[in-house]
């Protein structure tokens, strides 16, 4: 096989290999991301939880001094009663007296129902703190996992950028120019196998003409079709030869 096309295989799958570091990095990244989402989410609603307290803390303390004005009202009433002259100032206090008091009973029982709903919001915020720090522990630990998995990646990546430059050093600049022209469209199928005499980029059966030069490896061959830089794989290359 022609070193030329010897290289632009070997430069092809370093890049290969490079840029399939990528995914692992996203995917490594994402759970972590997806915990710190989960932390966030458990955050807002503990927040929410509070908002629902202090919201019932306000409404309780309204009533309360709603409460405090009824009483003097009822109080003021008995005085007036005591001085009333007519029946009909009678009628009226005792109106005012009636109205006064269902008033007091409506905010006695808004109070039992925000006692009840702080007492309630404050379970669950403690339900929520506990998923919360066992959120932050487990976060923890994944931290960890995910920093050394990407420690593993950038020493892989580090090594096989070594041996690329290494490659590229010793390779023409006009084939390489002539590989970096193709990877900036086709990126990691620039260089493709021949199977069953296709293109294994655009999937394309190439002529027999361009097929024999393939199997000869002598030259640099790109397919009539898409362009890519083509070459017969060693299995094919043995099983040509039988």
């Amino acid at each position: 096989m022609n070193q030329h096309l010897q290289e632009l295989i070997e430069l092809s799958k370093i890049d290969q290999a490079i840029d399939a570091f990528e995914p692992r990095i996203e995917a490594a990244k994402a759970k972590l991301a997806k915990v710190e989402e989960q932390e966030c989410a458990v955050e807002a609603e503990i927040a929410a939880l509070e908002e629902d307290i202090k919201e019932a803390e306000l409404k309780k303390a309204k009533n309360e001094l709603h409460i405090k004005e009824l009483s003097e009202k009822l109080e003021a009433n008995k005085k007036k009663m005591a001085e009333a002259k007519t029946e009909k100032e009678i009628k009226a206090l005792q109106l005012e007296e009636e109205i006064a008091k269902e008033q007091l009973d409506f905010a006695n029982e808004e109070i039992e129902r925000l006692d009840n709903l702080i007492e309630t919001r404050k379970k669950e915020i403690e339900i929520k703190k506990e998923e919360l720090e066992a959120l932050k522990e487990q976060s923890a630990e994944l931290k960890k996992e995910v920093e050394q998995e990407l420690e593993e990646i950038e020493k892989q990546k580090r090594e096989l950028f070594e041996k690329k430059q290494q490659l590229v050093a010793k390779m023409s600049q006009k084939i390489l120019a002539f590989y970096d022209k193709i990877r900036r469209w086709a990126k990691n199928t620039a260089v493709v196998p021949v199977r069953k005499q296709a293109c294994m980029g655009c999937f394309m059966k190439i002529n027999d003409k361009t097929y024999a030069e393939v199997i000869k490896g002598e030259e640099i061959v790109t397919c009539p079709h898409c362009g890519r830089i083509l070459y017969l794989e060693p299995q094919t290359e043995e099983e040509h030869a039988e």
